[in-house]
């Protein structure tokens, strides 16, 4: 199961994502591999192909590094690119880094480098994946700055759950299913 652990945003907020991202689209359209919009999300950790065993214990071992750790909120916006807007391979919106999600962040890590997973090797930049570059496809960096300057978006999402996720390829993009959703706050303390 090709495997990854994620915060899925509200319909509400990938909706005003999506619209808000139309002058990417336009500007870089030819170019890119667009994010549908069911599948806006923020991953925190990206596994590959994993057995049913491991994803069990990975929802478990999540369940247990959660407990007391509440639903806090997420600031969204921004646009950026990696490497860098001027060369874009990934083109995508900024999430707001604050104690809570970085808290996160490092307990999902523990989790699954307990489990034998490879510690992420670069730093945490949370973000929502709008879009890739094709292979071989080069972006105008000045479209791309002009149409970044052009999407304004600003919100706010509460986050409840941590979701182990399975990722299916196929035609048209991956499919994501939430395998499992760890609750935060009160009702992850009873699990």
């Amino acid at each position: 199961m090709r495997t990854f652990v994620a915060l899925n945003l509200s319909p509400e907020t990938r909706a005003a994502l999506y619209a808000a991202a139309e002058p990417l689209r336009e500007a870089l359209d030819r170019g890119v591999l667009w994010t549908r919009e069911p599948a806006l999300h923020l991953t925190l950790k990206f596994l590959g192909q994993c057995p049913e065993e491991f994803v069990s214990r990975l929802a478990a071992g999540l369940r247990s590094e959660t407990r007391g750790l509440g639903a806090f909120p997420l600031d969204i916006g921004g646009v950026g690119a990696f490497p860098s807007l001027r060369r874009p391979r990934v083109v995508w919106v900024g999430v707001v880094s604050n104690a809570e999600l970085t808290q996160l962040y490092q307990r999902v890590e523990s989790v699954c480098t307990s489990l034998g997973a490879p510690r992420e090797p670069r730093d945490f930049h949370p973000h929502v994946t709008l879009g890739r570059m094709r292979e071989r496809a080069r972006a105008d960096a000045g479209a791309l700055a002009e149409a970044a300057t052009a999407m304004h978006v600003r919100r706010q999402e509460r986050v409840s759950t941590v979701d182990v996720m399975e990722s299916v390829l196929g035609q048209g993009g991956a499919r994501y299913r939430v395998v499992d959703a760890v609750p935060l706050g009160h009702e992850n303390s009873e699990a």
